[in-house]
């Protein structure tokens, strides 16, 4: 053997020591304390502010305006806090195209459509906090007949409960309006 490999052997016994020692006191995964999130909590589930706050189980008003070009989308639906919503209005509509084959139909997709995910701030109870993702999109009047357009937004914004806040000027306009649904 040469003088190197006196000296490296030793040093891999070492470490072979070492990650045995170590895999020794490291807990299986049967060992390993595992804490219970509580009832009604689930893996991957929006956090929630504590029970006392009141704040999960107020019921909401999202009213939605947007226009694009020569489209408009509008919607007014009940929410509940901290809990997701969608909106969806549309859907596919078939438009002639002409191929190499001649004519035909193609569907496109066209309407509005809100996903919204608004929070009450439990230390202001007069401020929300909204993720809000949208798609405004439909026929266009071109030049070469109908065109599809497409506009599509996502944010989160802080607004005052029962107030319009304008999310969006240009090249669309949105606003949007949260309050406590009390009806």
């Amino acid at each position: 053997m040469t003088r190197l490999s006196l000296l490296l052997v030793p040093l891999f016994c070492f470490a072979a020591v070492c990650a045995e020692a170590k895999a020794d006191t490291t807990p299986t995964l049967k060992e390993q304390a595992v804490e219970d999130p509580g009832e009604g909590i689930t893996e991957g589930a929006i956090p929630r502010f504590d029970e006392n706050d009141g704040a999960s189980d107020t019921p909401l008003r999202i009213e939605v305006k947007a226009e694009y070009k020569e489209l408009k989308g509008e919607a007014d639906f009940a929410a509940m806090n901290q809990t997701q919503s969608n909106h969806v209005t549309g859907g596919d509509r078939p438009f002639k195209v002409h191929t190499a084959n001649g004519e035909g139909v193609e569907f496109k997709r066209w309407g509005f459509i809100v996903n919204t995910l608004p929070v009450i701030d439990p230390n202001n109870p007069t401020r929300v906090d909204t993720q809000i993702q949208l798609e405004l999109s439909g026929p266009l009047s071109g030049k070469d007949g109908i065109e599809i357009e497409t506009w599509q937004l996502q944010t989160e914004v802080l607004s005052t409960l029962g107030r319009w806040k304008t999310i969006s000027r240009k090249p669309a306009k949105v606003s949007i309006r949260i309050s406590r649904d009390d009806e």
